[in-house]
Order: C-alpha cells, then structure tokens, then sequence
C-alpha cells in the first residue's frame, strides 16, 4: 500500500479519455522535500513551506485563448529540490542559450580591446574552489557555508577584475576607465555533496595559463590554489548545463543527506543562480530576467531525461504557454478535481467514444486517497482517517488522431 499525494487524473480537452498526469513527482521526491524544510524550518520557515507545498499544492490558471481553468504544481524553485532544480537549470539554459547566441553573432564582429596585440578568444570552462575544512558534517554548518558562498562571491568578482579579461582599460577619448567589451562570463556557485564549495564560471576570452590563474586564485584566498580551466569543445549548451549543475547532489538520500540539503538551501538565500558580467549583460533578449520563478516553472512540462523544457499546452484547446495567472490552492482543492490539469468543470465526455468501447484491463495496484493540510506555520500533516483503498484501472492515454482532439 502507498499513499498518493495529489494523484493526477486529466481528461483529454475532446473525447474526455482519462490519461496518467504528467505532473506527478515520485514518492521519493516528496519524502527528501518533507526531510528539508524540517530541517529548513528554524533557519527559512518561507522556503520550508515552499517545499512542503511543491508538487501538493497548484497554482490557478486559465488558458488565454479559451479560458478553460486548470491546475497546474506549485513550485518551490530551490535549489535542492530534485524537480525544481532539473526544471530551473533547463529554464536557465534556455534563456542564457538565447543570450549566448546573441552574444558570439555581436561579438564575432567586434574588434580587440584587450591589452597587447590581438589574440583568439572563445569560450573556456574555468572553475575554481575554495579549501574547506577537515570534518564533513562541520562543513554544512549553515552560517559558516553561508559566509563561504558569500565571500566566494567577491573572490570572484575580485580575481576577474585582475585577470587581463576583466581588467579596467582607459579609455582614450574620455580619459576614464572602463572595462573591456569584448569578454563575458556566466558564473554559478555549487556546494559538492562533501561540503567543498567551489563555482563554475563560462568565460569568452582569451587564453590564460592555469599556473597564472591558479597563482592569483592562491593570492586572493590565502589557501586555495585549486583551477581547472579548459577550452569549450562542441554546443556551448552542454558547458552552460555544467555550469547550472544542481547546487548540491543530495536527492533520494538519508536523513543526514537532507539536512546537508538544507544547510546548502540557506546558504544560497538571497543568491542568484547565475551572475553575468562583461559584454554579455549588456546583451537582452526576450527574457532578461536570468533566474526563474515559481509560477514559470509551474508551466513548463520536461523530457524524459529532465534537460530539456517545453511550455504546458493547454488540454482544452492545445493552445501553449499562453496562460493567465488566477491564484494558489492547496492540496485539498488538488485532491477534489482529481489531480492536477483541466479542472472538472472543464472536461467534455461525449456519451460514445472510441476509447470507452474498448475493455479495461483490471489492475492489481492499490491506492490510498489521503487528506493534507498546510499549516501557517509551514508544518504538513496527512490524514487516512476516511481513506479507502480502492482498486483502480489502469488509464488510457489519448492519441490525438483517434478522438481528433488535441495531442495531450
């Protein structure tokens, strides 16, 4: 027996056929999200409860082309959050990706303004870490990881400014300094599943020694000499998923992998998941905004492997990503339509169709419906006093052409 947290039944928009959702986290996701936020909960009640309610409750949205209403998860957007995170990183990848492209047609174009005569520039995976301390278990102390990640913040911005890439020139016309324009870099700061904070930064410009980096990096930390940086090989996509790599690997773990989780979830307050500097913030395209929200990740459907994103289609219409922001519902009002998707109101089943006439198999799977509230104070409690264990069929999943309907 197992408990389904807002098991999802969606109706196909045309014939009304029930199909699996697409929506539903696994019940692992639920259990290590539920481990966090408690150990969240005394540093960043906000963010526990944000946990708590991904994937329970949903957010109210109507189609702008139809108008028809659904539910789709709300999202918590942390870091460490085995779905949120996969989404995020492909939400991020395909925004910057945007950007990257801009970024190299403008800047193939643009003449050298570095020091010296001309070289080749292009892109370089640099990353660079910070030494920690002997015992694991003191490394996740949250306001400790929290100073690190915050000074590693201004190491950076410090070693770029005395590299030749981010070192200030003076310009000969206004007499006043300024940085260079032809280099960029995309960074984002990660914490190893052993406590070692390090960042992975994308950079266009010219080569460096790592001897050079490597020295400078020593300078500036007093310890840290650790650099590895090497030449962007093929997609600069792929890079650019390295660089938006999960900010700590700790999912489907033990209770001590959760709170590890949750100190690197404080850490990261208030921290952007990239930061761009250079000619490549000068650059805007569609969207500019580099992070993401939790009503923009409530949208997005992913791939199978998680690294790709594509926007919800609504199940009405089939009309996609055009949606109309209503409000947030909890896990109850979840549970009363059925699972996430077209609200009840919503679904058309005509008397006869060509899925209801053929047999449904018999399943041996049993669920358990279960009653679940939110607190104000962020706690989450589940109910099987009134659950009953049914036996379900198992549910068809519409093909488009056989109804006509829209592919869902």
């Amino acid at each position: 027996m197992r408990t389904v947290i807002g098991a999802a039944r969606h109706a196909c928009g045309s014939c009304g056929a029930e199909r699996l959702s697409p929506y539903n986290d696994p019940p692992w996701a639920h259990a290590f999200r539920e481990q966090v936020a408690a150990a969240l909960q005394p540093l960043w009640p906000i963010r526990a409860a944000a946990l708590r309610g991904c994937g329970n409750a949903a957010i109210h949205l109507a189609c702008g082309s139809c108008a028809a209403e659904h539910y789709k998860p709300a999202r918590c957007a942390a870091r460490t959050c085995p779905i949120c995170s996969r989404l995020a990183a492909a939400v991020v990848v395909a925004k910057i990706g945007a950007r990257i492209l801009e970024h190299d047609r403008l800047i193939s174009d643009s003449a050298w303004d570095g020091p010296g005569k001309p070289l080749q520039r292009g892109w370089k995976l640099l990353t660079l870490t910070l030494r920690a301390d002997g015992d694991v278990d003191a490394r996740f102390e949250p306001d400790l990881l929290q100073r690190q990640i915050r000074a590693m913040s201004a190491l950076y911005r410090e070693f770029w400014r005395r590299t030749a890439w981010g070192r200030q020139l003076r310009d000969p016309w206004s007499k006043r300094k300024r940085a260079r324009r032809d280099t960029s870099y995309i960074v984002a700061f990660e914490v190893s599943p052993e406590g070692v904070a390090h960042l992975h930064a994308l950079v266009f410009a010219e080569f460096i020694p790592q001897a050079q980096l490597s020295a400078l990096w020593q300078e500036l930390t007093g310890t840290s000499y650790i650099v590895d940086i090497r030449a962007v090989r093929g997609a600069v996509a792929l890079a650019l998923r390295e660089v938006l790599k999960y900010a700590t690997k700790g999912e489907k773990g033990d209770l001590r992998q959760a709170q590890h989780a949750a100190a690197v979830e404080y850490a990261f307050k208030n921290v952007h998941r990239v930061r761009l500097g250079g000619a490549i913030r000068t650059i805007r395209t569609g969207d500019a905004y580099e992070d993401v929200s939790p009503q923009e990740l409530g949208t997005q459907v992913p791939s199978a492997d998680g690294d790709e994103i594509s926007p919800a289609a609504c199940e009405a219409c089939g009309a996609v990503g055009d949606w109309r922001y209503l409000g947030f519902v909890g896990p109850d009002a979840v549970a009363e339509n059925g699972g996430f998707g077209l609200l009840r109101a919503w679904r058309r089943r005509p008397p006869k169709s060509e899925h209801e006439s053929e047999p449904h198999p018999t399943s041996d799977s049993g669920t358990i419906s279960a009653s679940i509230s939110v607190s104000n104070s962020g706690s989450t409690s589940v109910s099987d006093s009134d659950a009953t264990e049914t036996r379900e069929e198992p549910l068809q999943e519409c093909r488009g052409g056989a109804c006509r309907g829209p592919p869902v």
